[in-house]
């Protein structure tokens, strides 16, 4: 088989010895011809793909423009551990929000939640929002109400430079993980003028295929059934006439 080159975009060598992280490919294969392309895993653990998801992560918050920032703190003597609490707290958030609305005469009240750990482990929360004021005594005699966790913290973003500022700080490593609490969520309306990446075409007739598996593995197939495979580069593969 022929080898991919050793360097890749993705900052893997293969002279180290280490491996791309990605363990699903797409592919699509005709009589004349095949591609199949490696797949990136997309987990925060992931030291190719953790930085790429961080840079996106920032992006889209900052694109939601908001006016407002606040961070929610959740009291340790509720619930039963820290898992616990980031469902409370995430839930708490919620019919906060129905406050909000309620008080200020909102029909919408676009917002991004980050999920953060605290030197404790305890779970906290960053919300990007766009909102008029909000008076932060009234939102901690809330959070006491809700969740009897007043500390909260409230204040006004200035411009988008300084709301890029405030996001690079806090979601500048990754979210933290909670049990099955989102590390981050938002309203539909929070992005403004954002456009999700979108597949490739799929040409008529010869759809993709998805495999939990290499394109190492789909390049040994390939050449049992004695197909010549080209790498063009260290995660794309072609036999024949790519379809």
């Amino acid at each position: 088989m022929a080898r991919p080159p050793s360097w890749s975009p993705w900052g893997c060598s293969r002279e180290s010895g280490m491996t791309l992280c990605h363990s699903t490919s797409a592919f699509k294969s005709t009589p004349y011809g095949g591609v199949a392309v490696s797949l990136p895993c997309r987990a925060w653990t992931c030291e190719h793909c953790a930085p790429k998801r961080r840079k996106a992560l920032i992006a889209m918050a900052a694109n939601g423009h908001p006016t407002t920032f606040i961070t929610l703190t959740i009291n340790p003597q509720m619930g039963s551990d820290p898992v616990h609490r980031a469902e409370m707290l995430a839930r708490a958030w919620r019919i906060v929000v129905k406050r909000i609305k309620r008080k200020l005469h909102l029909d919408h009240l676009p917002y991004m939640v980050f999920v953060e750990s605290t030197k404790k482990g305890e779970p906290h929360l960053h919300i990007l929002a766009r909102a008029p004021y909000i008076d932060q005594r009234w939102l901690s005699a809330q959070m006491r109400d809700v969740i009897a966790s007043p500390i909260c913290d409230i204040r006004k973003i200035d411009n988008t430079g300084r709301a890029i500022g405030y996001v690079t700080k806090y979601v500048g490593k990754a979210p933290a993980q909670f049990g099955t609490t989102k590390r981050y969520w938002r309203t539909q309306d929070y992005l403004l003028t954002w456009q999700e990446a979108h597949p490739p075409a799929i040409e008529a007739g010869w759809p993709w295929t998805f495999q939990p598996t290499t394109v190492e593995w789909i390049a040994a197939s390939w050449e049992a059934m004695g197909r010549e495979v080209t790498w063009d580069c260290p995660h794309t593969i072609h036999w024949g006439q790519p379809p």
